[in-house]
């Protein structure tokens, strides 16, 4: 039952028991005629015992109402606590604003025509997710920018993270999504995995964007935290090793985890396929849909969504992997936030 109808009625009943004890004693519209000296010292004891009465009732009245007063407090007290144990970290978390965030700049490139089909065929389920993906940042996480690039050429591309080499600044935030074909050109003399844009064709780099590139633009993106996220064939090539992700951070060191510069990388799969119908990029929605949290870091967004979508494709397990990008000032402890929108 609510407290405060409890309380309600609780006051009901006392009011009740009192006033009804005073109405038996005396009425409130009675005056009193002395007729003679025994009618007027009885009128003066009724009235004597109607106002120690009314002063005992008052103060029983306070007294009453200051105890539920207290109850109240010690109540709201404890249900405070509970929800501090139930949720520790999101109350800490939660309880205060990170400073000088900066902007946030979205860029999510999906392919899914190919201009050659033998090579690389269709992946119809790419713009899909692609979509969903913009869907949940504009709707829910607080971006400056979100643009989708649907199908688009290697110079589109380039064109594409020019403009954030214009625009962004060393307090700003990038997110870079890909989603389409990649593979590992093995050559006599290069080793290195590509993104394939909609006009790829089969060892031509002129068509193809290399990791070295991509690497190297996004040096030029003077940006504080920049996030890489790749679901495609090869794609953990960019990184010359993997390891596991850092350790979540603790809420009281999200402003400093926010500061330290960062460049990381998350990919669907190390050195395999994946297929079009991506639980990667399932779980990748679900896990920003699903979030509460008001500060989510990409490390504790791949840990609780991403690193068990496992996926076999023919004789092949493609294995979520995160790191950091190498030779972009990484420094240790940083991490990309997602910033919840307040509704």
């Amino acid at each position: 039952m609510n407290s405060r109808l409890l309380i309600f009625l609780f006051l009901l009943l006392i009011s009740e028991n009192v006033f009804s004890q005073i109405d038996t004693i005396i009425d409130p519209y009675f005056e009193p005629q002395v007729e003679d000296e025994a009618d007027a010292e009885s009128n003066s004891i009724d009235m004597d015992t109607y106002f120690q009465l009314k002063i005992s009732t008052d103060k029983s009245l306070r007294e009453a109402k200051d105890r539920i007063n207290l109850l109240e407090k010690h109540a709201k007290v404890k249900e405070d606590s509970l929800r501090d144990c139930r949720n520790p970290v999101k109350a800490t978390a939660d309880s205060f604003s990170l400073v000088n965030v900066g902007r946030f700049y979205a860029l999510i490139i999906a392919v899914s025509d190919y201009e050659n089909d033998e090579r690389f065929p269709d992946l119809p389920q790419t713009i899909i997710d692609g979509k969903n993906l913009e869907k949940v940042l504009l709707q829910n996480y607080v971006f400056e920018s979100v643009e989708l690039l649907l199908n688009p050429t290697k110079n589109a591309i380039l064109m594409k993270l020019s403009g954030l080499e214009t625009k962004v600044t060393n307090i700003d935030n990038v997110l870079i999504f890909y989603a389409g074909h990649g593979y590992m050109w093995k050559g006599k003399k290069i080793k290195s995995g590509y993104w394939c844009p909609s006009n790829a064709k089969w060892e031509n780099s002129m068509t193809l964007l290399s990791d070295f590139e991509l690497l190297g633009h996004l040096k030029l993106i003077d940006s504080r935290n920049t996030l890489l996220i790749s679901d495609a064939c090869h794609a953990s090539s960019i990184t010359e090793s993997s390891s596991r992700a850092v350790k979540p951070p603790k809420s009281e060191v999200i402003q400093i985890g926010f500061d330290k510069l960062s460049f990381q990388y998350i990919s669907s799969g190390s050195d395999s396929e994946v297929p079009d119908d991506s639980e990667f990029l399932k779980n990748l929605v679900d896990g920003l849909n699903k979030n509460t949290d008001k500060y989510l870091a990409a490390s504790d967004l791949y840990n609780e969504y991403l690193k068990h979508s496992y996926t076999k494709i023919n004789t092949q397990t493609a294995i979520p992997q995160m790191s950091t990008i190498n030779g972009c000032g990484h420094e240790l402890g940083g991490d990309f936030f997602f910033i919840k929108k307040d509704k």
